[in-house]
């Protein structure tokens, strides 16, 4: 590690940041330690007051001759005005690959690639808890790959993950939630503009957060029904039983292992294990705690049966509302997931039935439906899709309720589910 403390006017795109002058919450960054991708994120420093700060030369470009340090403030603009200049003339192709975005995709061309990440992520989830639940050692830059994927999914279409996230399960697994958590923080990180080493804590987070589960009886996971006193007593024990487990077998960072510590921590004091109350509890574990609960409740996780995606926000939005989760965290999965996430089974104010395929950014109560079931309740040979921001017709067409798949007769001929074949 090669520490050197520079000015804010030497910074500059590629330079890897270990320390600002300026406190934590001051910071427009989650957090301190971060590579610099684009003169965007110089120009939040400077506005959040940095005058100093200390970069690490053996993670990324070192400061370039001593004389840069007393360049005067003209010649800074001399040259921020010529490298502004010469990026305007650059031909596209000799531009890095690193900065550039990745292209949107539509939801069926990014779906195929979700599958696949899904199908990966699970996998891994599987081989690691399986390695723990035997005591064995786990290396957990096996997951950074997953992470670069994911993020690059998100960014080109962010719902292709949403509807594998949301589409109901015939089972509870660690796997599957270690696949929606990873997959939604990560979401929810770009969402809040959160810098590298902040959505690579939380990616980790997802994959290690429920370890204690491993050691306890598998049966009480999605149990779907009110927990014994003995029973819960029982749970409450998975964070202390993982950190236990993770110490002893998989080298993770603090900030990590302070997240998957805190991830049933409420703000009013009532989570667990030490109902700590909202300052003392760390941001980045007031975001995942969201996910998790989430998750939770879409997939009747616990002691109680799944919601809808639909009731699961009106419920997290309840519960910010009551100080109990974290509001920017919830407005921001809300923002993410819209009114009716993609995958959500509804009704239409004609009576037909169908499956949410994608949000209208615009428009997000009037998204895009796949019709499988007409006005009469009969499954319609051919299913078909309408844009209700865009479709014509004498009556203004909407969604009236969200469907509980679960209650009979919602899905006669069970075509209310996400088909990913």
């Amino acid at each position: 590690m090669a520490v050197k403390k520079i000015p804010i006017s030497l910074l500059k795109v590629g330079m890897y940041i270990t320390q600002l002058d300026i406190s934590w919450i001051d910071s427009p960054f989650m957090y301190h330690h971060l590579k610099i991708k684009n003169a965007a994120q110089i120009d939040k420093l400077l506005k959040a007051g940095v005058k100093q700060l200390s970069i690490d030369t053996s993670k990324g470009v070192d400061v370039e001759t001593p004389a840069d340090v007393i360049r005067d403030k003209s010649s800074q603009e001399t040259d921020k005005s010529q490298e502004d200049q010469a990026a305007k003339d650059k031909p596209v192709s000799e531009a890095s690959a690193k900065e550039k975005l990745p292209e949107r995709t539509s939801i069926g061309q990014e779906l195929g690639v979700a599958k696949e990440l899904k199908g990966k992520v699970e996998k891994l989830a599987d081989e690691i808890n399986e390695a723990l639940k035997n005591d064995k050692v786990v290396d957990a830059r096996q997951v950074s790959p997953l992470i670069d994927a994911t993020l690059s999914s998100l960014q080109r279409n962010n719902q292709a993950l949403a509807i594998l996230i949301n589409i109901q399960r015939k089972d509870a697994s660690l796997a599957n939630h270690t696949f929606a958590s990873f997959s939604l923080v990560l979401s929810i990180s770009i969402k809040l503009s959160l810098g590298d080493d902040a959505q690579q804590a939380l990616a980790l987070a997802a994959f290690f957060h429920d370890t204690g589960w491993l050691k306890l009886p598998m049966h009480l996971l999605g149990k779907a029904s009110p927990y014994t006193a003995s029973e819960k007593k029982l749970i409450y024990q998975h964070v202390s039983i993982g950190l236990r487990s993770l110490k002893q077998n998989c080298e993770l960072s603090s900030i990590v292992m302070r997240i998957i510590t805190e991830h049933h921590e409420h703000l009013d004091g009532s989570g667990y294990p030490s109902g700590l109350k909202s300052d003392q509890i760390h941001p980045l574990s007031k975001v995942f705690a969201v996910v998790v609960r989430y998750d939770e409740l879409v997939h009747g996780l616990l002691d109680r049966p799944a919601v809808t995606p639909h009731g699961a926000l009106a419920n997290l939005y309840k519960e910010a509302k009551n100080e109990k989760l974290d509001e920017p965290s919830v407005s921001a999965l809300i923002s993410l997931l819209s009114v009716y996430p993609v995958g959500s089974a509804v009704q239409l104010s004609n009576k037909e039935k169908g499956i949410v395929l994608e949000i209208d950014a615009d428009q997000p109560k009037l998204p895009v439906v796949k019709v499988v079931y007409d006005m009469a309740g009969m499954a319609h040979i051919k299913p078909k899709v309408i844009n209700l921001a865009k479709i014509k017709t004498d009556k203004e067409l909407s969604i009236t309720s969200v469907l509980d798949l679960t209650v009979p007769g919602a899905d006669p001929a069970q075509l209310l589910r996400v088909d990913l074949s």
